[in-house]
């Protein structure tokens, strides 16, 4: 027989018969910041309902665990396993990217770094109707086309010197246009990775194109 135990916290350890719900496992994983960035002004920390530790660090998890306990027991003779997975830990290690990676302050830590929710060209921006275009320009190849394509006349080493300048300015310059509007521009120019981020529920139908992906 194989078992999956799923847990919040762990089987052991002084936390192990708390209740818990997503916010505390991935708070508890180190992971938070990572998340909410710098650019949060409202709230500091937020999470998605469920889909990093309860199905990424604790079913996902569990699934592994269960294939590798199969692949086990064909090749030992038929003996069963008990899988032990805590959400927490299970994310924890999915992030360990982040532990591990030697310039994490300019990845992550620092404002306006790549990944840190304020950095220039890796962010999303508001339209002109209050739906939001996610710009992921990283490149210089990228965001030297983005400058043409939006219009805006500065030198591209602003973006890292002058960051705070820059999106002050990329604001305004999404601001002027409907998602819609900035979908068009944006498929008449080189393939640029910029998307509109849809809200919840049209998601199937702006997605479609992505292989049938809602049916």
């Amino acid at each position: 027989m194989i078992v999956a135990r799923i847990t919040g916290f762990g089987q052991t350890g002084e936390l192990s018969q708390r209740f818990g719900r997503e916010l505390n496992y991935v708070a508890l994983s180190g992971l938070m910041p990572t998340f909410a960035g710098h650019s949060v002004k409202r709230f500091p920390y937020w999470t998605p309902a469920n889909m990093l530790a309860g199905f990424a660090g604790g079913s996902l998890m569990a699934a592994f665990g269960i294939l590798a306990a199969i692949h086990q027991r064909i090749i030992n003779g038929g003996k069963g396993s008990i899988i032990d997975v805590s959400m927490v830990d299970g994310l924890a290690y999915l992030g360990s990217f982040q532990t591990i990676y030697k310039d994490i302050d300019n990845v992550w830590n620092k404002p306006f770094s790549w990944f840190s929710g304020d950095c220039p060209v890796y962010r999303c921006y508001e339209t002109s109707d209050g739906k939001f275009m996610a710009v992921a320009a990283l490149e210089r190849r990228f965001h030297t086309k983005m400058l043409q394509v939006l219009e805006v006349n500065i030198p591209v080493s602003d973006i890292w010197t002058k960051p705070a300048e820059v999106t002050e300015k990329l604001e305004a310059v999404f601001k002027t246009k409907t998602r819609r509007e900035w979908m068009e521009i944006f498929r008449g120019a080189s393939p640029l990775p910029f998307v509109p981020v849809p809200s919840y529920q049209p998601a199937s139908h702006i997605l479609s194109f992505c292989q049938n992906l809602f049916t």
